[in-house]
């Protein structure tokens, strides 16, 4: 029998979808404000360019507490989108300070990952097409800006390899939502991060595991949970039992750590997994 929602159900459903609305439109206006501003201005004056330069670092120190709801997804890439178009544009600042700006658009761009993957909330597709419409155009504009911080600047390292993490995170994430679009597209055939097969494929994905875990250790956890793949996840497994304090504030890294049952080999990290266990009963309740 073919499940359906009852119409309180949905009405419940439709309330709460206006309601998080209600509280990103103020956000995602001022977004495309700045935005369209930003466009008009450019290249007019470097005290201008300055400001914009100035207002996105502080905008993206604060990414770290933005929104999770799948609502917000568009608005937080928006941000990302904005960030990289005045680091590219914004050609009065000295190197350094474009390093730490890329630095912080590709720490505001892995954040959205360091949370469990999530689809669209409700039955608009135009508004997943927007989406991943928008996270194409961020792979687009980071390939453009590929070249600055590629190389290290002593004492400022690489940014390679968070780029190339961001890069592969965004591709997955557009094959997710390219399956909730359109099911039976042939397109929609699998992606290196979510299918987690054998053989290269994991090694590609180890090798940005490495990354994410020097990265933040609930980014690693949630790529190794995207994957399916038991190398990859064992993996993390042993990340987690080598230093699990890295992943206290993460409930999910439980599952990986545990398991259904209680392994042998955990008994100098019970403490840890304590903490952990309490804190997913809080994330659960809420």
């Amino acid at each position: 029998m073919k499940e359906e929602f009852a119409p309180s159900d949905r009405t419940v459903i439709a309330k709460k979808q206006q309601s998080i609305n209600d509280l990103i439109a103020p956000h995602f206006r001022l977004i495309q404000f700045f935005s369209s501003h930003f466009s008009a201005t450019q290249l007019s004056s470097t005290h201008i360019e300055r400001l914009f330069f100035r207002m996105m670092r502080t905008t993206l120190a604060s990414m770290r507490k933005a929104p999770e709801h799948p609502l917000a997804r568009e608005a937080h890439f928006h941000i990302v989108l904005l960030a990289i178009r005045v680091l590219a544009n914004c050609t009065g600042s000295n190197e350094r300070a474009r390093w730490l700006l890329k630095d912080q658009i590709l720490s505001a761009g892995l954040a959205w990952f360091s949370n469990p993957s999530r689809w669209s909330f409700g039955s608009n597709k135009l508004q997943v097409k927007a989406e991943v419409q928008l996270m194409s155009d961020v792979l687009a504009a980071l390939q453009y800006t590929a070249n600055l911080g590629a190389k290290p600047m002593m004492p400022l390292l690489s940014l390679q390899p968070k780029q190339e993490l961001l890069t592969h995170l965004l591709a997955s994430e557009i094959t997710r939502l390219g399956v909730w679009i359109a099911p039976l597209a042939e397109s929609n055939s699998g992606s290196r991060l979510t299918l987690g097969g054998s053989g290269n494929g994991d090694n590609d994905i180890l090798h940005l595991l490495k990354i994410a875990w020097g990265v933040d250790a609930s980014l690693a956890v949630h790529l190794a949970l995207r994957s399916h793949s038991q190398r990859v996840q064992g993996e993390i497994r042993s990340q987690l039992l080598r230093n699990p304090e890295k992943a206290l504030d993460e409930p999910e890294a439980l599952q990986l750590l545990l398991g259904n049952t209680l392994p042998g080999d955990v008994s100098f990290q019970l403490k840890v997994s304590v903490v952990m266990a309490s804190r997913e009963c809080v994330t659960n309740k809420v």
